[in-house]
């Protein structure tokens, strides 16, 4: 074994960014995210072939995979979840993933086409292993039938020239549709409205 030579692939792990070249299989762990917010973008997600002595295979380019639900009774959705990878990594950075929340522990496996079907048994769980705990929506968000906590609005400053009045938001998780901005307010995303000149609110949780 060399720098450029590599062993048969033998497992994935999951890696910092697309740079790495080898990996300590020792200290690899089972990845778990907290606090998810349903129809979220997962941020920054690599993973890498490696053979059994951690090396990543750089001159993969062809391999797929794909991250999968554990069960089959899995109620979620997932898009971005199949990359192709290069140079022996699968940047999986638009990976979005939708389940009703809250649920706790929901779990993912990242499967490659190369390394045998039976994950669970070939290699160490850890090294493919994705938990998932999908939080409640929170205000300025609202569950649409799709299970997803989406955010109502654009995320601007009302100083932004992009800035009007047409912003939606939402002041309760439990409201099925955004809200269109009312004339006689700033809404600049989420939960974010203010009053314009000479008008004024109770608190911050009203119009």
């Amino acid at each position: 074994y060399a720098p450029n030579i590599s062993g048969p692939a033998y497992a994935m792990a999951k890696v910092a960014n697309q740079e790495i070249s080898e990996v300590n299989l020792d200290e690899v762990s089972p990845w778990s995210i907290p606090s998810f917010r349903s129809g979220g973008t997962v941020e920054s997600l690599h993973y890498a072939l490696v053979d059994t002595y951690g090396q990543v295979i750089t001159t993969d380019n062809n391999s797929i995979a794909q991250i999968v639900p554990k069960t089959s009774t899995n109620e979620g959705g997932l898009t971005g979840a199949r990359q192709v990878a290069e140079k022996g990594i699968f940047d999986f950075s638009s990976l979005s993933l939708t389940y009703p929340p809250p649920a706790e522990n929901i779990q993912y496996l990242v499967h490659n086409s190369i390394i045998p079907n039976d994950i669970e048994t070939t290699y160490p769980i850890a090294y493919n292993h994705i938990s998932v705990t999908f939080r409640n929506c929170t205000v300025g968000e609202i569950l649409t039938h799709t299970k997803e906590c989406h955010i109502c609005g654009s995320e601007i400053s009302p100083h932004s020239p992009s800035f009007n009045k047409t912003h939606m938001y939402s002041l309760s998780p439990t409201d099925t549709e955004c809200s269109p901005c009312p004339s006689e307010a700033y809404c600049w995303g989420r939960d974010r409205i203010a009053p314009r000149e000479n008008y004024w609110r109770a608190s911050q949780n009203s119009l």
